[in-house]
């Protein structure tokens, strides 16, 4: 059973409401894309570990190691991509979850 009313997502929401109500101000900093990327999978490969499952980053055509700097909130970014890795590891019973991108 998927509980659509998760905390994850009621925080999702109310983030998102926040932003567009000007009650929460989003960074403008600049970071490396590949650090957030590298540090999220890192992270939910230590759950995926414990459960079986390994976490893998494929950075494609490795255009994302180019990119020394991205302007941006680091901190959202980062928390959206943990609470993607970690639906994929809650809903993946078996192999392997993978972060790569699509065009």
């Amino acid at each position: 059973m998927i509980d659509l009313f998760s905390a994850d997502i009621l925080n999702s929401i109310l983030d998102t409401s926040k932003v567009q109500s000007g009650k929460m101000q989003l960074e403008e900093a600049e970071f490396s894309m590949a650090d957030v990327l590298q540090e999220s999978v890192d992270i939910a490969n230590v759950d995926g570990v414990r459960r079986g499952i390994e976490v893998v980053w494929d950075p494609c055509d490795f255009s994302v190691l180019r990119c020394v700097a991205v302007l941006g909130d680091s901190k959202r970014l980062k928390q959206i991509l943990d609470n993607l890795l970690g639906n994929a590891l809650k809903f993946t019973d078996e192999g392997h979850v993978v972060l790569t991108r699509r065009e």
